[in-house]
């Protein structure tokens, strides 16, 4: 909002909006009457639009013109909307994906902790979406997910990797479903990658071979409708020559619950063999503790769900 217009009641503040905007609207006639009656709230507000929109005070080129016409049709726009219509607009682009990124609130499940005991804070995580290198929104309404990714230099050239960040997009927040060490000594990403691309190339290297339901054989599945009896997804998933009692291994997907009794639409669904993405990163110098067991671990929508 304008600084000049902060102590301005709504309607007194569209008023003077609406003065300024037709003084810049084209007229064939003389509207030299229109800026001779401007009062002091006027010529303040003019000055500060000016000023918001790099035109200078004898600027009246079309461009010029074409420039504050637009900032003030912005902010008649925004003055109009109530709170609750702002709150509920702001949601509906968060859906979508067209948010800017500094809009979104970033937020974690308990599940995180899963990834935390892999090295990654919450704090790398909220920086390198803030401030990702690239990112990539899946447009289909059915799976609202973001990938982030920002590219972690080290002294080491063998030791550079990209911490790739899945998210789900639930209005204007951001949860975070994910994170993982992208090596480029061991996953291969060209200078251009795509973050889903590269998300399906670290599920090249590190993905299990899953199936939900009744849908083919993949490292990933994007979107499943299941039926079940109990909340107790996991068991959904079947894996193709995999031993669950010896290998460790992460299994990902966010579940929503249907407005028909046990039935699921399921997303972003895949597993990681832990046993060979922890081989890597002690090989790039990050050690876990001996307590350190992820064995069999589902981590779903906002619950942690165990294999016996």
């Amino acid at each position: 909002m304008l600084q000049s217009l902060r102590n301005i009641e709504s309607v007194k503040a569209q008023s003077v909006l609406a003065d300024i905007t037709i003084s810049f609207l084209p007229n064939p006639y003389e509207t030299s009457y229109i800026t001779n009656s401007f009062g002091d709230i006027h010529k303040l507000v003019l000055q500060e639009v000016r000023k918001r929109t790099y035109v200078k005070e004898d600027d009246n080129s079309l461009k010029a013109r074409t420039k504050i016409l637009s900032f003030l049709t912005t902010e008649m726009t925004n003055l109009s909307l109530t709170p609750e219509r702002k709150k509920k607009a702001k949601e509906r682009l968060g859906d979508i994906g067209i948010l800017p990124i500094h809009d979104y609130k970033v937020k974690f499940t308990n599940t995180f902790k899963s990834f935390e005991d892999m090295g990654i804070k919450t704090s790398h995580i909220s920086n390198a979406i803030l401030r990702s290198d690239k990112y990539f929104h899946v447009e289909d309404i059915k799976t609202p997910i973001s990938f982030f990714t920002k590219k972690i230099n080290t002294e080491l050239p063998e030791d550079v990797f990209i911490l790739l960040i899945i998210t789900s997009r639930e209005k204007a927040s951001l949860v975070v479903r994910g994170a993982w060490r992208v090596y480029l000594s061991e996953v291969n990403a060209s200078d251009d990658y795509n973050p889903y691309q590269l998300f399906l190339t670290f599920l090249e290297r590190y993905g299990l071979t899953i199936r939900v339901s009744n849908s083919d054989w993949a490292k990933f599945i994007p979107f499943e409708v299941v039926t079940s009896q109990s909340e107790n997804l996991p068991y959904l998933v079947k894996y193709q020559n995999l031993d669950t009692n010896t290998q460790q291994f992460m299994s990902c997907a966010v579940v929503k619950k249907t407005s028909v009794i046990n039935v699921y639409e399921v997303f972003c669904i895949y597993s990681v063999d832990i046993d060979m993405y922890q081989h890597d990163l002690r090989k790039h110098g990050i050690e876990f503790s001996n307590k350190f067991d992820i064995r069999n671990q589902f981590v779903i929508h906002t619950e942690t769900f165990q294999l016996p």
